[in-house]
C-alpha cells in the first residue's frame, strides 16, 4: 500500500458557474467531481474521516470561498464524519 502524504491536503475550489461541476482535489489530483458544493464537501469530509480512522496522515481540508479566500475546515468535522465513513452510503 502506498503511504499517505503528510499532511493529506484536500481542496475544494470555488465554482461560480451554475451548472459546472465541483471538484475535490488532493493536491493537484482530481479525486471526485460532483454536481454541487454540498456533495463535494460531503465526499471530502468522508474521505478525511476515513484517512483519520485508518491512522493515516494529518488531514487538511481547504475550501475556497466565493471571494477567493481559502478556509481551512476544522478537524473536528472529520471526527463527526468518522461514523459516516464506514456506513456504505
Amino acid at each position: 500500500m502506498t503511504p499517505i502524504a503528510d499532511p493529506f491536503m484536500l481542496y475544494i475550489p470555488f465554482n461560480a458557474k451554475p451548472r459546472a461541476p465541483w471538484r475535490v482535489l488532493e493536491r493537484s489530483h482530481v479525486l471526485g467531481v460532483f454536481g454541487s458544493r454540498d456533495e463535494s464537501l460531503h465526499f471530502a469530509l468522508r474521505l478525511a474521516a476515513e484517512v483519520v480512522r485508518r491512522g493515516g496522515a494529518e488531514v487538511r481540508l481547504m475550501v475556497e470561498e466565493a471571494h477567493g479566500e481559502w478556509k481551512q475546515m476544522p478537524p473536528a468535522l472529520f471526527a463527526d464524519a468518522t461514523a459516516l465513513a464506514g456506513d456504505g452510503a
